[in-house]
């Protein structure tokens, strides 16, 4: 089996038991190094940043997200019980990703999965998606990227952040 095919059988296991340490463990393991590192790609700045947040680098929007709307609620998208590879806030009982205000249909749409649901993280789980993904040079980039583009878009996709100073 190669490395990648390793990977993806761990990381399906993992979806169907997400509590499962040992699962979690052989995902880390045979993973290899991201194949899609912002680094390595175009400047991150250049880069679309609803195609970044809706590619790979949703839980870096969540963060983001967090801090311009502290009172929203992570959560992930599920369908049937497994978790969806979209994480996202709940904000004022409405979703918010790096697309603004949307739904959990177009998020579906979007992933083509069908029948998802919405579940609520824990903190931990939140830790869990972003260990290791980037450089911290490359997450502060990202954050500082998403937050302009969040920023830029008030009023057109999103509602007024709650913090004072956003930026």
């Amino acid at each position: 089996m190669k490395d990648n095919e390793q990977s993806e059988f761990w990381q399906k296991q993992l979806a169907a038991e997400p509590d499962n340490y040992v699962n979690q463990m052989l995902v880390r393991i045979t993973t290899p190094a991201r194949s899609y590192h912002p680094s390595k790609s175009p400047e991150i700045e250049e880069q679309d940043p609803m195609k970044l947040g809706r590619e790979g680098e949703c839980h870096v929007v969540l963060e983001v997200l967090l801090e311009l709307y502290p009172t929203g609620i992570p959560y992930k998208l599920t369908s049937n019980g497994k978790d969806c590879p979209h994480v996202f806030l709940m904000f004022n009982g409405q979703p918010l990703d790096i697309c603004g205000i949307t739904s959990l249909a177009e998020m579906g749409d979007h992933y083509k999965i069908d029948f998802v649901f919405a579940k609520e993280m824990s903190f931990q789980e939140m830790q869990k998606l972003s260990c290791g993904r980037q450089t911290p040079e490359d997450k502060r980039r990202l954050k500082a990227h998403f937050r302009e583009y969040i920023i830029k878009n008030v009023g057109e996709r999103f509602p007024p952040p709650e913090t004072q100073n956003p930026i």
